[in-house]
């Protein structure tokens, strides 16, 4: 039969309109079913059922309106075309092609929900995807009377997350993403785009009394239908049970392995019982997240109050450790302890801790920040392997991991684990915030806007600071002190210390003391006030002498005051704490070698030179940008009396340099002092420099001043009034 024939008898037999209701039909049955499934709480393979069904009766629904019809008179068989005979063969091969049609016709809508419409196989994300089962833990609504137990249900929903984290094949975002969206009424797709998951797990807690009440939800990020709810109503001592059962609930509605039986007793090791020590540690863990000092203070007195209720209680024991250590002060930490003592007070909660449960998550996390504060950056770096093995989902670790590779000097590896640390935690701005830099320096441009667009999305005040960061990384001071200014009047106090440096490499003193401090040996050395400097950094070396930090900057300060065989004794040290130069730059390599040199250390002095030639050629091939490692391969090639290069590559770098003025100062770099190229480099580096100033002191007391709530000081504002002016070279 030719088409045209078919087509014209399809419509004489009514077999379209037939089609037309059968899938309004089909529509109303699936909407209604839906709802009413979930409703009932009915099996899920119900609804599957549905629409398997209602796929299978397509064709069905084809066969029976070609054979008959609808009249009035009631149903009837369909008499055919006047004046054709058709034969039984003829009648069994059209009976077979509608058939076939009907099946072609049903196939891709029952394909389409069981294949592309299975929610658990599907990350809502316009740029990721993945087959892997996923799903991000927001933190449950606290219904109870007293707002104040909040704590309670944010740890809650934390140790929920954590506990899905370690099933293996299932990626679970970390805490700082998925509690972004605490308070917020986002729908379910955002939020799945956001984290790249294909389901969310909510839900509520009340607490009243010795009972809790919690309700948890899974529902899927691709269409927001609610795949799982339960109901747990329990006694407050039952709270660790009915996470546990959360955990299997979770696992099973997504058809995945729970836990390995090999990881449950090292999971299970130096946990409590105790509902009030559990309780307690719940709101130590929720003043620990917010990274204040006095949220940290905070933590610790709960932390506390957990172990006195039950002295085996090893995670409360890990995590003062480690509110301990962020007490202490350092460029990366929140409080004002000497890290000498933050360490010694530390020490005993981790060796409590590392007593009782030594391969818990916890424990491991806390021992490699003690043993990166304390110099020893490769066991912190296995450390923090371990942990991250049974949970891949701590976005605190890869960040403290992505740190301790930098201060190995892995170049090869370093913007893996920086991705890695915002994959894990998309919506971390402490994580956005240093991956900015790191795409920086790897000269990975293109991407950094949106970084940085995403951090100013969460927060302005850290978009500002990212933003003074990455201006300080190119060597463009005004644009630094701007944003930073910026930052600073937005609550990002830690904005601070880019201030302060960008003032005092511009010149500005009383601007840069009131930033950073009057003994702030960086501060300090930038201004070019070597005297200052060597004595403030002997004196910040007495009160914290395990800060490595510490001892490098007084080995600067001791070599640029030319006492080559006190900085030489000095290089001994710091090559023997840091297991072979691990969190020294190489320009700092290449002054020990210089300082060793000269007091006759040849088999030392060629050991630091080596080491750092090392690090320059790994950074080179892993892909650092030319503009933040030619400046080392100048220093390198004076240290080898390649002048010539050393001068070519000053002058190709200099627009871009970030450091002081005083760092072209180095006794290394003398050697280049009467060399007209090299003064010459000088001399438009100053140039740069006094432009940068320029831009800053009317930024500072001109009419159009950027902060209202930075006041200058008269002397710098009589700057501005004197004109131009050029920064003098230093001696």
């Amino acid at each position: 039969m030719k088409l045209s024939v078919w087509f014209q008898e399809l419509k004489r037999r009514r077999v379209f309109r037939a089609l037309v209701a059968y899938a309004i039909a089909a529509f109303a049955i699936l909407q209604v079913i839906e709802p009413v499934m979930h409703g009932l709480a009915l099996p899920e393979w119900l609804l599957k059922a549905v629409v398997i069904g209602l796929g299978l009766g397509l064709p069905v629904t084809i066969l029976l309106a070609w054979a008959y019809d609808i009249s009035p008179r009631g149903i009837e068989r369909t008499p055919s075309p006047a004046g054709a005979s058709v034969k039984p063969s003829a009648r069994a091969y059209r009976a077979l092609v509608l058939v076939a049609v009907g099946l072609l016709l049903a196939s891709p809508a029952v394909l389409y929900y069981l294949v592309a419409g299975r929610p658990a196989a599907v990350v809502a994300s316009s740029a990721t995807a993945t087959t892997a089962p996923s799903v991000a833990v927001l933190p449950f609504v606290n219904m109870s009377d007293d707002p104040r137990n909040e704590y309670f249900s944010d740890g809650l929903s934390e140790e929920i997350l954590n506990a899905l984290a370690g099933i293996p094949g299932l990626r679970v975002p970390a805490r700082t993403s998925s509690f972004a969206f605490k308070g917020q009424s986002q729908d379910v797709a955002k939020i799945g785009e956001s984290l790249r998951v294909a389901n969310i797990l909510e839900g509520s807690v009340r607490k009243a009394g010795g009972r809790v009440r919690i309700t948890a939800q899974l529902v899927s990020a691709t269409n927001g239908y609610h795949l799982w709810s339960r109901t747990y109503d329990r006694s407050l001592s039952d709270v660790f049970a009915i996470e546990d059962e959360i955990s299997a609930d979770i696992a099973n509605a997504l058809k995945v392995q729970l836990v390995p039986a090999d990881r449950t007793p090292a999971a299970q090791a130096g946990a409590t019982s105790n509902p009030e020590a559990y309780e307690a540690y719940l709101l130590g863990r929720h003043a620990l997240n917010e990274r204040s000092r006095a949220s940290l203070e905070a933590a610790i007195a709960s932390f506390r109050k957990a172990t006195a209720l039950d002295h085996n209680f090893a995670p409360a024991w890990a995590d003062m450790a480690i509110a301990t250590l962020l007490l202490g002060r350092s460029d990366t930490t929140y409080g004002d302890l000497p890290m000498s003592e933050a360490m010694a007070r530390a020490r005993a909660a981790l060796e409590k801790a590392q007593a009782l449960a030594p391969d818990r998550v916890e424990v491991l996390a806390a021992r490699g920040l003690a043993e990166s504060f304390a110099g020893h950056f490769q066991r912190a770096l296995d450390l923090y392997d371990r942990s991250l093995v049974i949970n891949p989902s701590n976005g605190e670790v890869h960040m403290w991991r992505t740190q301790t590779l930098e201060a190995l000097g892995r170049y090869d590896q370093i913007l893996a684990a920086s991705a890695e640390a915002v994959k894990v935690d998309p919506l971390s701005k402490i994580a956005l915030y240093n991956h900015a830099p790191t795409l920086q320096a790897f000269g990975r441009t293109s991407e950094i806007t949106g970084v940085v667009d995403r951090l100013r999305s969460l927060d302005d005040g850290w978009g500002e600071w990212a933003l003074g960061s990455l201006a300080q990384g190119r060597g463009d001071r005004a644009e630094a002190v701007l944003h930073s200014l910026r930052a600073v009047q937005l609550g990002r106090d830690k904005a601070g210390a880019i201030l302060a440096e960008s003032f005092a490499q511009l010149g500005l003193r009383e601007e840069a003391l009131r930033a950073g401090g009057t003994d702030n040996v960086k501060v300090l050395w930038a201004l070019g006030d070597r005297a200052e400097t060597l004595q403030a950094a002997r004196s910040a070396a007495e009160k914290d002498p395990v800060r490595l930090e510490t001892e490098g900057r007084l080995f600067r300060a001791v070599y640029a005051a030319n006492r080559s065989a006190e900085a030489a004794t000095l290089a001994v040290h710091l090559w023997q704490r840091t297991d072979g130069a691990a969190g020294l730059p190489s320009d700092v390599l290449l002054m020990m070698a210089d300082a060793a040199r000269a007091v006759g250390k040849k088999d030392e002095a060629t050991r630091y030179r080596n080491r750092a030639e090392e690090m320059i050629e790994l950074a080179r091939r892993s892909g650092v940008a030319a503009d933040h490692l030619d400046l080392e391969r100048a220093v390198l090639a004076v240290y080898d009396g390649r002048n010539q290069e050393a001068v070519a590559l000053f002058v190709a770098n200099l627009a871009t340099f970030a450091g002081s003025r005083s760092d072209l100062d180095s006794p290394i770099l003398r050697r280049l002092a009467l060399r007209p190229d090299f003064q010459d480099a000088l001399r438009t580096f100053d140039g740069t420099l006094a432009d940068q100033r320029l831009r800053v002191l009317r930024m500072l007391c001109g009419p159009d001043r950027v902060s209202t709530t930075w006041n200058p000081a008269p002397e710098t504002c009589a700057r501005l009034a004197m004109g131009p002016d050029r920064h003098a070279p230093l001696r």
